[in-house]
């Protein structure tokens, strides 16, 4: 439930941890306030807390970073870009910074729900390539308990972050075999559970699209992937709609003015939201 969903990894070793921060009663409207004090208070600038440098490869800035946090969600990173650093040296910076988190939250009546949280330690071989370093983590949940350890995921898992399954290196291969087994329940549900024309079309438009619209959006999934996501939902729906499952897709997805079915195209609609999402970020700059 926590990872920094667009991380762009150092060509060294990084050692990166996803905790989900558990903050109680009147302690919540903290929690946002606290994520930015953890990653702005002064022993992070210094060793052993080193954060992970990130280079732009088109102006050639460079900054760093600890870590991010999104209401209770955390994610801390360490590193170093000296090529002879080790990664052993990198998880145990990055469980300094953990346990410093920890202790951080514990003093404001939250916690970290252990469980939940889950590390990657990654180095590069000698081809440059990006591969895991198996390790162990652990910290102490508080001063007196016993060492509790986090599960270690590999940079080819995915991990479930504010509703979209993502991966180290942003291969949407994960989350669209998760949309796949989701287009075929909808699909069914839709098949047993007959409605009126115009509930249906309302059903689909106001419910079911937008569920599949938000992963699409945040991943980066080709458009031949997103038309057979997006193809047995169409032929249930037209069928639904007492509509020829034969028709053109430019029928389908024509405007009812212009003698067509009305039924958006989630690959042109995806790229239109990306699209507005950058101009976005770019106004807000």
């Amino acid at each position: 439930m926590s990872q920094q969903v667009a991380l762009c990894l150092p060509a060294h070793m990084v050692g990166k941890i996803q905790a989900l921060a558990m903050v109680k009663g009147a302690a919540s409207p903290l929690r946002v306030g606290l994520h930015s004090r953890i990653f702005s208070t002064a022993p992070w600038k210094n060793p052993p807390f080193m954060p992970v440098l990130f280079k732009n490869p088109v102006t050639s800035d460079t900054m760093t970073s600890n870590g991010a946090g999104f209401a209770d969600d955390l994610s801390i990173s360490s590193g170093s870009n000296i090529t002879n650093n080790s990664p052993t040296n990198n998880i145990t910076k990055l469980q300094h910074s953990t346990q410093l988190a920890n202790d951080t939250h514990q003093a404001s009546e939250g916690s970290f729900s252990i469980p939940k949280c889950s590390f990657r330690l990654v180095t590069t071989n000698k081809l440059g390539k990006l591969v895991d370093y198996p390790a162990t983590f652990s910290i102490r949940p508080t001063p007196t308990s016993p060492p509790e350890q986090f599960i270690q995921k590999p940079i080819d898992e995915a991990h479930h972050t504010l509703g979209i399954h993502i991966t180290p290196d942003l291969n949407p291969k994960r989350q669209f075999e998760i949309l796949q087994k989701k287009c075929k329940q909808k699909t069914l549900l839709m098949r047993i559970n007959p409605l009126p024309l115009d509930a249906t079309f309302t059903a689909y438009q106001q419910h079911l699209m937008p569920a599949f619209l938000y992963p699409l959006v945040a991943q980066r999934l080709p458009t031949r992937a997103i038309n057979k996501l997006q193809s047995s939902i169409i032929i249930q729906l037209l069928h639904c709609l007492n509509l020829s499952s034969t028709m053109s897709h430019r029928l389908i997805h024509l405007p009812p003015i212009f003698g067509g079915a009305g039924i958006p195209n989630w690959a042109v609609t995806t790229c239109a939201r990306q699209i507005e999402f950058l101009q976005s970020a770019l106004d807000a700059q």
